[in-house]
């Protein structure tokens, strides 16, 4: 399971329950994992959109099964991104653009955005996955 992903104009890694870990372009990783799991990347993301007609950074449904819903706290396209994973997510806190996220892992990281950014994200996460389930 990743927990999340940092995106930087010279430098992408993912981290997982093991390692952190390289990878060259954030969109043909993504589209990778996601056509193992039976769509594109740009399906997952039109089909987020749709769902809860919304058009700005969709999130990024990889996997149920495998418990992988991205969250991008930028633009997909944006030069420097992290994306968080739903499912990993044990808690939120922060002040200002300071947010302390934990994960199920209990550790424990600190990002740049604001907590209320996450937090809006989440909920949308939230609505996302009770449609899908619900239809």
């Amino acid at each position: 399971m990743i927990y999340y992903i940092v995106k930087k104009e010279k430098e992408n890694i993912y981290y997982d329950q093991t390692k952190p870990r390289n990878f060259k372009n954030l969109k043909t990783f993504l589209n990778e994992k996601c056509l193992s799991n039976g769509s594109t990347l740009e399906g997952r993301m039109k089909s987020f959109n749709f769902i809860l007609n919304t058009r700005q950074k969709p999130c990024i449904l990889i996997s149920d099964i495998k418990a992988e819903l991205l969250i991008p706290l930028n633009s997909i396209k944006s030069k420097n991104n992290i994306l968080i994973n739903y499912y990993s997510i044990k808690s939120v806190s922060g002040e200002g653009n300071i947010t302390e996220i934990e994960f199920i892992n209990n550790k424990k990281e600190i990002f740049d955005f604001n907590k209320r950014i996450i937090l809006k994200q989440i909920k949308r996460c939230d609505l996302f996955l009770k449609k899908i389930r619900i239809s």
